[in-house]
């Protein structure tokens, strides 16, 4: 980070999903990716737990003399089998447990960015759906426990939108637990509009780790490592497949698309699992509800619906501009 970019007029810029916290520099006429992208969770050390059961959600009283872990760190420690457990303090976009989202804060200021709150004016985005009593006690904690000298707090979607230079335009938004499309006409959210899908990444993780099971018995994805692994498991593996319901492929009686491309993946363990089309089904419920058993529409769908209802003068600018945004797009 140079010093131009960490100078006081310079604004910080934080994210803090239900998944990840991006933070970085507001730095006139560039667009550059944030400078922080850590996990959204804290951890926090047990005592009288032995360290064979920290994948579990164990028992144990929390060890307030050890100082707690914060992003990468605190899954790191998990990880190596140390008896922590953590916390995710952002539900649903939504902060739930306020401390916690305090303590983390300060942790991208002081140990990511390496500057101080109290010098830098702080642009915060929130979920278009923010209750304001948690925006009025997110305030109260940024300005009387961090000390930031100004407060800009804007919805997601908008400040996604805007930082490409857009006013105007529709965000699908992918969250760790929902995903959103939020219209945006002048820079302010189009209420009217707005959809929701109560399906997001976590929901994908689950998918996958069933589907995996049904391949072998011996699979059982169920601890904290075993979800990171799902993760990234999904990132590396899993794409959308345009136009399948439309193919002639021969489908056995699970559901799963015989012949086609080599579809073996070798699992962090040695074993080999032959995944047919789960790699395209995963993802393709988004698109699809119904795959997972929800009623509803998917993206695809939501899109068109939002568009449609919003005002006629509208419609136009919005086709004209879709833009992904989000943990997991």
């Amino acid at each position: 980070m140079t010093m131009y970019e960490a100078s006081a007029s310079c604004p910080v810029v934080i994210d803090c999903g239900s998944s990840q916290t991006r933070a970085g520099m507001a730095v006139t006429g560039r667009h550059i990716r944030p400078a922080v992208e850590i996990p959204s969770v804290v951890g926090r050390r047990r005592t009288n737990v032995p360290p064979r059961n920290c994948w579990s959600q164990v028992d144990g009283l929390l060890d307030s003399g050890h100082p707690p872990s914060f992003g990468s760190d605190a899954v790191t420690l998990v990880l190596r089998g140390e008896p922590v457990r953590l916390t995710y303090p952002v539900n649903e976009g939504v902060y739930s447990d306020m401390e916690s989202v305090g303590s983390l804060l300060e942790y991208v200021y002081q140990e990511c960015l390496k500057v101080d709150p109290r010098e830098h004016p702080l642009l915060l985005t929130e979920p278009v759906y923010n209750p304001a009593s948690t925006r009025e006690r997110a305030t109260e904690m940024l300005f009387e426990e961090l000390g930031i000298p100004s407060l800009n707090i804007s919805v997601k979607e908008v400040a996604a939108l805007v930082g490409t230079g857009w006013q105007d335009g529709i965000v699908v938004d992918a969250g760790e637990a929902m995903t959103s499309v939020v219209p945006i006409s002048h820079g302010c959210v189009v209420t009217s509009g707005i959809r929701k899908l109560y399906l997001g990444g976590a929901d994908l993780d689950v998918q996958l780790a069933e589907r995996l099971a049904k391949r072998a018995d011996h699979i059982r994805l169920t601890s904290t490592k075993d979800r990171l692994t799902l993760r990234q498991l999904k990132e590396s593996i899993c794409y959308c497949r345009p136009g399948w319901h439309d193919t002639d492929d021969d489908f056995d009686e699970n559901g799963y698309c015989a012949g086609g491309e080599d579809s073996h993946i070798t699992l962090p363990d040695g074993t080999t699992v032959d995944m047919a089309d789960d790699k395209w089904k995963v993802p393709e419920s988004l698109f699809h509800p119904h795959l997972l058993g929800i009623e509803g529409s998917g993206i695809g769908d939501m899109v068109v619906e939002s568009i449609e209802d919003c005002p006629i003068d509208d419609k136009l600018k919005l086709y004209k501009k879709i833009m992904l945004a989000g943990e997991h797009f």
